[in-house]
């Protein structure tokens, strides 16, 4: 049977290039060792591309999931898959595949259900809140617009990151890997705070936390889990690179927030900024500020800061962000350091300075 079109509830292709269409109705299409292309429609459909689950020889098909919930799997070849609206589940299976999740909540997986396959795969979330596992290879991922979770398993891979992706999680031990975002071409373009991951898609703010969040000038959100490891490193739009090393090292904004209501302002200055307890307001503008609300700010405390934070800092002296210092002790601070190297010192009470 070859280039047939079949519209049935459950169809099968032979070993050629077949093109099979489900209808309305929940439809299974199975495409055999051609390449196929398998489209089925509305409503809830089954969509395999090779009637052998285990076969690396299959063709290169064509998957389209339309509206409804949709399974899809390449199996064998270099498959393109796209669930269409709905939520749906996508697997590339063997080889290099291509998977486009669109609308809805989906999950998609670059390899097989059980982990093998060892492609080099591109997975695409697109709109809603998506799961996206690469499995083996060297894959490339982005969730897109949506809350996503990203996960690129073992191999090297490359998260991609552009405007309007909303907060995404990234999960990845293995393999040297990039977060690439476009349209930010400096380390300027980037803020990020560590802490402790939250549900709701942000950072708890405390010294013992290891999360990274990662904040970028086109809107971007990305948390890292147990932060970065020496397999990441840093991709801008330009295509400059930046090591997991370089990025302690490059001094960018570092928050740690502690209780209380606090508004602080995101600068693209060289600033430390601790927020303790209390309702402080802090604006560190331009210049090498450490700004610090919170109760008490001792010698002792600054020996700490040098020891803890000199290891991130190597390329600007300590000695220089000192020279601009607002200290915040107790409630009800706000302090506002303009340019230029300021001491502010509020002391108890409630202060404006």
């Amino acid at each position: 049977m070859s280039s047939s079109e079949i519209q049935l509830d459950l169809a099968f292709a032979a070993d050629g290039d077949d093109c099979l269409y489900g209808g309305s109705g929940n439809d299974c299409l199975i495409g055999g060792l051609g390449n196929d292309l398998l489209s089925g429609d509305d409503e809830n459909d089954i969509l395999w591309g090779d009637n052998d689950a285990t076969s690396s020889n299959g063709g290169d098909d064509a998957l389209y999931g339309g509206a409804g919930h949709d399974l899809l799997y390449g199996a064998g070849g270099i498959d393109f898959l796209r669930g269409g609206s709905g939520i749906d589940e996508l697997y590339g299976g063997e080889n290099n595949d291509l998977l486009y999740g669109d609308d809805g909540n989906d999950w998609l997986w670059g390899d097989n259900p059980d982990n093998s396959g060892n492609g080099d795969d591109q997975l695409y979330g697109g709109s809603g809140d998506d799961q996206l596992f690469g499995g083996l290879g060297n894959d490339i991922l982005k969730g897109e617009s949506g809350n996503d979770r990203l996960s690129g398993g073992a191999g090297d891979d490359v998260y991609v990151f552009s405007s309007g992706d909303g907060t995404d999680y990234i999960n990845d031990q293995e393999g040297l890997n990039f977060i690439r975002f476009a349209g930010v071409t400096s380390l300027e373009g980037l803020t990020w705070m560590r802490g402790t991951a939250t549900t709701a898609g942000s950072i708890s703010h405390n010294e013992t936390g290891k999360d990274v969040l990662l904040c970028s000038s086109t809107g971007n959100r990305v948390i890292i889990p147990g932060g970065f490891t020496s397999g990441f490193s840093l991709e801008m739009g330009d295509g400059t690179l930046y090591t997991s090393t370089e990025l302690y090292n490059a001094a960018l904004d570092f928050r740690l927030y502690g209780d209380g209501a606090d508004s602080l302002s995101c600068t693209s200055g060289t600033d430390i900024i601790l927020a303790g307890g209390g309702r402080d307001i802090v604006h560190g503008l331009s210049g090498d500020d450490v700004i610090s609300g919170g109760d008490g700010f001792s010698a002792e405390f600054i020996n700490q800061l040098r020891l803890y934070y000199l290891s991130r800092l190597t390329t600007f002296p300590f000695e220089s962000l000192l020279a601009g210092l607002l200290l915040a002790m107790d409630r009800d601070d706000k302090l506002y350091g303009e340019d230029g190297n300021d001491v502010l010192d509020g002391g108890a009470g409630c202060d404006k300075l």
